[in-house]
């Protein structure tokens, strides 16, 4: 009985020490958060707001910029394509897709949330350009249905050429643009972009310019899709046989953005695409190109 005795009393004092007799252990001590995680959340957060209800998902509608800034300390990575054969050409080439393509590789870096600076290059003539964008106010809501942006750019016509040298004059280019952009209804913005190119026809003896206007709107449909539309008219200088024009299908999923589009001409670059196309409307003839663009 005394054996018994003894043992009753140490038992819970044993159960006690172990934790067990007040049914429950106490809980660990969650393991603090590394700053350097609290950093990545807090830019997922900044980029995931921006996408919330921006008047323009992408910082171009098609070709055209528009005044969405990249953001501070975010980088952004683009891939355009615009496929050289016609879509009437049939099976063929695919309607378009066998046929080569114009390509661009972009990447910007936001120092603020106004203020952009971004290069690209584009395989067309091998031309490098480095823009800088400042932007006046972004469009987020409703109170704010204006917005606009000035963009600068200098490009540089890489191509070798037997007679001339890479940084001769004519392979040089300067670009001047405001997007200015109003948001109509929640579903609806529109754009519009005046602008001026040198050198927009290097090939020529006679180095000239264009002065254009372009136009633009996005319509929100449902499900983070979009359509798009742009028209550049050419208003004086270097023009070619069309007015440039496109629509497409705008998707946006997380931090991309996803542009697929008809148009007619093959240019990217800034001075590629303002002189206009090589297909006509009334000809029946349009491309298949594509943005990608990628927030990090």
């Amino acid at each position: 009985m005394k054996l018994r005795s003894e043992f009753c009393r140490i038992v819970p004092v044993i159960l006690a020490i172990a934790g067990i007799s007040a049914g429950f252990q106490e809980p660990e001590s969650a393991p603090p958060i590394a700053p350097e995680e609290i950093q990545v959340q807090e830019r997922t957060d900044r980029i995931r707001d921006r996408f919330e209800t921006p008047a323009f998902w992408g910082t171009t509608l098609v070709n055209l910029p528009t005044p969405r800034p990249i953001g501070k300390g975010d980088v952004l990575f683009r891939v355009s394509h615009r496929f050289f054969p016609a879509v009437k050409e049939g099976y063929d080439f695919f309607y378009g897709l066998d046929g080569p393509a114009s390509i661009l590789l972009g990447l910007g870096y936001g120092f603020s949330d106004n203020l952009d600076l971004t290069l690209t290059r584009a395989n067309l003539s091998k031309e490098l350009e480095l823009a800088l964008q400042w932007t006046l106010g972004d469009q987020t809501d409703m109170d704010s249905p204006f917005s606009a942006a000035i963009r600068g750019s200098a490009s540089l016509i890489t191509l070798p050429s037997p007679e001339k040298k890479t940084f001769h004059a004519d392979h040089t280019r300067l670009n001047f643009l405001a997007s200015l952009a109003y948001r109509v209804h929640p579903s609806i913005s529109l754009l519009l972009v005046p602008g001026y190119s040198t050198n927009t026809a290097p090939a020529q003896e006679s180095s000239r310019g264009t002065l254009f206007l372009g136009v633009g709107g996005r319509v929100f449909i449902a499900n983070d899709y979009s359509v798009l539309l742009e028209w550049i008219p050419v208003l004086s200088g270097y023009a070619l046989n069309s007015t440039g024009w496109a629509l497409g299908i705008e998707k946006k999923i997380g931090a991309h953005v996803f542009q697929v589009f008809v148009l007619n001409s093959i240019g990217i670059s800034t001075a590629q695409f303002v002189p206009g196309g090589d297909f006509r409307i009334g000809d029946g003839e349009y491309r298949i190109g594509f943005n990608i663009l990628r927030w990090f």
